[in-house]
């Protein structure tokens, strides 16, 4: 099939009339290729321009979310220091520390000298039942007159 195509376009070629086609069209051939040539270069170009310009928005946006998250931190903080809501003295969160590092202290003796055991009762399983073991021998039933 390749071969066939191939030999008709070499016969087309060598024609004598398609060169005189193409001596007499060259121009307009050469006007439709150069044409084509600047269209794909002019899309090529404005598909770049629309990459870079999508790229520059979300970076613009990245940066203005960002930015804004940052605004509303500061503004919290100058807020909680303007307030004093929030701010527990040294001394009182010392406090609180050791009552709670005490209590805890406290639990765990308790609790480290409460040791009760119980007793799980295994639930039966036909799995687990010694009655089937692996070195029983195999039962085989032998009918007479066989």
């Amino acid at each position: 099939m390749f071969r066939f195509k191939f030999l008709t376009l070499l016969l087309v070629f060598s024609h004598p009339l398609f060169a005189e086609l193409t001596k007499e069209n060259q121009n307009f051939v050469l006007k439709i290729t150069v044409t084509g040539f600047i269209i794909v270069l002019l899309a090529l170009t404005v598909v770049y321009f629309f990459v870079l310009t999508i790229n520059a928005i979300i970076r613009l946006a990245f940066e203005y979310s960002k930015s804004r998250a940052e605004r509303k931190t500061a503004e919290e903080e100058n807020r909680e220091k303007t307030e004093g809501k929030g701010a527990i003295p040294e001394e009182m969160a010392t406090a609180i520390m050791t009552a709670v590092y005490l209590f805890r202290r406290q639990n765990l003796e308790e609790e480290k000298a409460k040791l009760t055991f119980e007793r799980w009762a295994k639930p039966y399983s036909p799995w687990s039942s010694k009655i089937y073991g692996l070195r029983q021998p195999i039962v085989t039933i032998k009918r007479a007159g066989k």
